[in-house]
């Protein structure tokens, strides 16, 4: 049981240094099931380990960001690209919306079916003639009613 105890200490102890698990079993020779298995069964050990990784992450986050502020200091441009799209909403990239160039046939089809074959709401017409709009199916809804298509 000591043995264990001890083991479990090592392990908290490097896991508060790299927060990397397996890295931590291979450094004291213990397989990962037996670490998993020690969590599972040592409620104690489990917060003990959780509370370690969370204090390693903030320490090598805390080395990251000293060496990327140093990059930045030093002009590198990836560096200070990354610092600014990450911590500046005017930086922040925009996302591309892509829409397919055509509709497919079939897709037009269902869609033409669905505007004739039974009266539809107008929520569900504002739906489908945004994805017409898109398309280039139709240019002004006003012309289109419930259960008609005056396309």
């Amino acid at each position: 049981m000591a043995r264990h105890s001890d083991e479990k200490s090592k392990l908290i102890q490097i896991l508060e240094e790299t927060p990397l698990v397996n890295y931590a079993c291979k450094k004291i020779g213990m397989g990962r099931t037996t670490f998993y298995r020690w969590m599972k069964s040592n409620l104690q050990f489990k917060k003990d380990v959780e509370h370690a990784l969370q204090n390693g992450r903030f320490q090598w986050s805390e080395i990251a960001e000293s060496a990327l502020m140093k990059n930045v200091k030093n002009g590198k441009m990836d560096a200070v690209k990354f610092y600014l799209t990450h911590n500046d909403k005017r930086y922040i990239p925009k996302r591309a919306v892509f829409m397919k160039e055509e509709i497919d046939p079939e897709e037009r089809a269902r869609y033409e079916w669905m505007m004739r074959s039974k009266p539809l709401n107008d929520k569900q017409i504002e739906k489908i003639m945004r994805v017409f709009r898109n398309y280039g199916i139709v240019k002004d809804a006003k012309n289109i009613k419930k259960g008609e298509d005056k396309n």
